[in-house]
């Protein structure tokens, strides 16, 4: 027999075989007793715009680039990774230089704020000193309530008794050396 012949007539055979399919006329018995087991499958994921832009954002970023490591290291936080996005930001508040130490310190301040997320508390009040040594006198002092409730909270962790002068009122009783006055 040639081998063309046999090679031409295959693609017949196997369509010929595809299309009449089982001959068998048997019925099959199926059991309805039994509970249906629950079968395991992928469901489908829709992507909004908003979480495409997260997708973005969660992208390698480039080592030199101060802004993709930032963005790196808030989707982290998003995504629930503190830890992570908390080194992340540490390591970027000393590798990149700016005017009046800004970077710096937005870096310090999201990265003890992350820290404290994680519960890592060593980290925590290393970053917090780093950030009340990094800034001036005018830059705490024009901190937002919330960077001063984290600089107040560093400074009890880091065993300080007293408020500095520039702790909001309600934190102040939180430190241990002050006691509430009774009215």
């Amino acid at each position: 027999m040639n081998t063309s012949i046999l090679l031409k007539s295959l693609p017949v055979v196997a369509g010929l075989i595809l299309t009449t399919g089982c001959a068998s006329s048997r019925k099959v018995a199926v059991k309805t007793d039994a509970p249906p087991r629950p079968i395991a499958y992928q469901q489908s994921i829709r992507i909004t715009d908003e979480q495409a832009g997260d997708l973005r954002s969660t992208a390698i970023p480039s080592e030199d680039d101060p802004e993709q490591i930032v963005r790196f290291a808030m989707s982290l936080s998003n995504a629930g990774r503190h830890l992570h996005a908390a080194q992340f930001l540490d390591e970027a508040s000393v590798k990149f230089a700016s005017r009046n130490n800004e970077f710096a310190i937005a870096c310090l301040q999201g990265a003890a704020n992350e820290f404290l997320e994680a519960g890592a508390m060593a980290e925590f009040r290393n970053a917090v000193r780093r950030l009340a040594k990094a800034s001036n006198r005018y830059q705490l002092a024009a901190f937002s309530d919330e960077v001063q409730a984290l600089l107040a909270l560093g400074a009890i962790a880091n065993g300080e008794t007293t408020p500095s002068e520039l702790v909001p009122r309600p934190l102040r009783e939180l430190f241990p050396g002050t006691t509430k006055k009774t009215q």
